[in-house]
């Protein structure tokens, strides 16, 4: 025994017995709950499915109660009757096979399982994190922090620092920086990517900012200059009704924000939908041009249930038809009698079997309707239409009715949002906000007293490039009075980078005789504000360095693969319609070294511990043995 471990033995000795209870219970009761918390909290908790969990744990006891204490019925009664015993374990499976029956069947009639089967428990409303936020949060630090303390308090306290014992306190040394390591990490890493154009191409250009990869921001540009305002507090995985304001995220109180706008334009966000898509709907709009417009429904049977409802607008190709398998329903402004009756005449030639009809509104001022009925193999029919439906299909078991709701003389297109079920979803893409739709109501009061208000709806765009824009994922563009047109853009936060990059080129490396690629790589420069550059080359698999920073390469523009004229060249042998911009990943190693240093030191410990400590004590006993036998016992002396 080492005379420092005698003098922690008589310095323990010396100090009250509370004292040595309470340290005691500090080293040993301590480290097996955190080491309980860290399992099940955030083990099993944070990647295991609230539905799948909670039936677990139900199926778990409904086995575990009966058969427990059918067990301790059987030993205690087992060693003088075992057939009693024997008895009770039967009795105990039986209620056991009966518990997981009605615990199946309760789960299966409560539509809250099916709910959260796939839901973990950083999806929850009040939560609404990602995976690596959610093993970020302060309790996770607590935790391991009381483990750090812990460890480091049981390893000075209990293990005597000699040689022997270096795979231990290696061990737990590894521990306690790998430990640190994951702290920092989780606490500094950024990670993200960015969008380069090609140097040939109209947008070109170099880049000094990076979209971060978890927090969302929404973006207002008037002309040149562009406002981003972070949003943290945005949720990813639940809706939040806008009508009921379950939001409230007043963007106008920012200080970024009053000082581009003043105090004029008020911005609130008012709710968020974490999967959802726009629809077109019409609306009627006083302000608009005269638009005639009405709204239909088709129901099945004269008063029976709706099926469907729809706007027919007579200046939309697209909107004035209403198509079935054999019938269609067609809506025609402003004709004559004479177009009429060329109308009656064609169908009169035509030999097609579906039912058409045709609802005609000859003054647009007024909202009267003709309706001409064609037939096939009958003369065209044409009445006034008085009743509110008339039928135009019949089928084996109902007949299908077309209902006019309403007339709408100022039809405006719009969108609405329109939830997707869960079932259509992509579950890789939930709480990206890749397809989120975000409301934002603006609204000021005008110099005249008059008051502004409008509501935008809002598609995530990843990267707000105007190149890259389409139909569903644009820009919204708004004129508001006073202030002039602004672009309203849902993306993410940009981040600063210290240094600028430029693409020089790209290319891609196809394997033989296909479009897959085997590798694609970027020539990169960098340059620093004081004008100092730095070139290189980033591809697939070999990201290149530049400090703690890491540029990867993600991906490519690969053009529309439908398009024929996809792999055309220019002269120079450039692709014309794909590739002409890169997608790098941009993120920062931090913490890597700690974490790996930690590993390393678990590495070395753990062998050391397992074998080369068992040696070294067996090789000590056996030198102490021979040294007992080759000294003279106290009688021979």
């Amino acid at each position: 025994m080492s005379l420092k471990y005698q003098r922690i033995r008589q310095r323990d000795e010396q100090l009250p017995v509370l004292v040595k209870q309470l340290t005691r219970a500090f080293s040993s009761i301590t480290l097996a709950i955190i080491f309980l918390l860290l399992i099940i909290t955030y083990g099993i908790i944070g990647s295991v499915p609230l539905g799948m969990l909670v039936q677990t744990l139900l199926m778990g006891l409904a086995i575990l109660l009966p058969i427990t204490i059918a067990g301790i019925g059987a030993w205690r009664t087992g060693r003088s009757r075992w057939q009693v015993g024997l008895a009770l374990l039967g009795v105990a499976g039986l209620i056991a096979a009966m518990d997981v029956y009605v615990v199946r069947q309760i789960i299966d009639a409560m539509p809250w399982f099916t709910r959260y089967h796939t839901t973990v428990i950083y999806r929850l409303r009040f939560f609404e994190m990602t995976e690596l936020e959610f093993f970020s949060w302060w309790p996770m630090k607590l935790l391991l922090g009381l483990f750090i303390l812990n460890m480091i308090w049981a390893t000075i306290r209990r293990i005597e620092f000699k040689f022997v014992n270096i795979g231990v306190l290696s061990v737990h040394s590894g521990i306690v920086i790998l430990t640190i390591g994951s702290m920092f990490y989780g606490n500094a890493k950024q990670e993200g990517d960015t969008l380069l154009w090609r140097d040939d191409q109209p947008l070109t250009g170099t880049v000094n900012t990076f979209y971060d990869a978890v927090t969302p921001a929404i973006y207002f540009t008037v002309g040149q200059a562009q406002l981003g305002i972070p949003l943290p507090q945005l949720p990813r995985y639940n809706d939040y009704d806008p009508l009921t304001a379950a939001l409230d995220i007043k963007l106008h109180e920012t200080p970024e924000f009053k000082e581009r706008f003043g105090n004029q334009l008020q911005a609130v966000i008012p709710g968020f939908l974490a999967y959802a898509k726009l629809q077109t709907a019409w609306m009627n709009d006083p302000r608009a041009e005269p638009n005639p417009a009405w709204q239909v429904q088709l129901i099945a049977g004269e008063k029976g249930p709706a099926v469907s409802t729809n706007t027919l607008v007579a200046n939309s190709s697209m909107d004035s038809v209403l198509q079935g398998g054999s019938w269609s329903v067609q809506y025609m402004l402003a004709m004559t009698q004479t177009q009429i009756d060329a109308l009656k005449q064609s169908h009169k030639i035509s030999q097609q079997p579906v039912s058409r009809f045709y609802l005609i509104q000859m003054d647009p001022a007024k909202a009267e309707l003709q309706l001409l009925i064609c037939l096939p193999g009958r003369d065209a029919i044409q009445v006034p239409l008085t009743a509110d439906r008339f039928p135009v299909a019949t089928f084996d078991s109902h007949t299908l009715w077309l209902q006019v709701i309403r007339y709408i003389p100022n039809a405006r297109q719009t969108f609405i949002p329109v939830p997707v079920v869960r079932s259509e979803r992509i579950s890789k893409e939930e709480g990206t906000y890749l397809n989120a739709l975000l409301p934002v109501d603006l609204s000021m009061t005008l110099p005249d007293g008059r008051a502004w208000h409008r509501r935008v709806w809002l598609t995530h765009m990843r990267y707000p490039e105007p190149g890259i824009a389409d139909d569903q994922n644009r820009p919204i563009t708004l004129d508001i009075p006073t202030i002039g047109k602004v672009d309203l853009c849902f993306s993410r936060q940009q981040i600063q980078l210290p240094f600028s990059i430029a693409l020089g080129d790209f290319a891609m490396v196809p394997y033989p005789g296909s479009h897959m690629p085997r590798d694609f790589y970027s020539h990169l420069t960098l340059t620093h504000p004081d004008g100092k550059s730095q070139k290189g080359v980033t591809r697939l698999n070999h990201p290149m360095m530049h400090g703690r920073i890491k540029i990867s390469q993600t991906g490519w523009d690969p053009g529309d693969t439908l398009n024929p004229q996809n792999d055309a060249k220019d002269q120079q042998g450039q692709y014309i319609h794909q590739q002409r911009y890169v997608i790098l990943g941009i993120g920062n190693n931090v913490g890597i070294h700690i974490i790996f240093a930690g590993s390393c030191l678990i590495v070395i410990g753990i062998p050391w511990a397992f074998y080369v400590k068992p040696f070294l004590l067996r090789h000590r006993k056996h030198s102490i043995q021979r040294q007992l036998q080759q000294s003279p016992t106290a009688e021979e002396s």
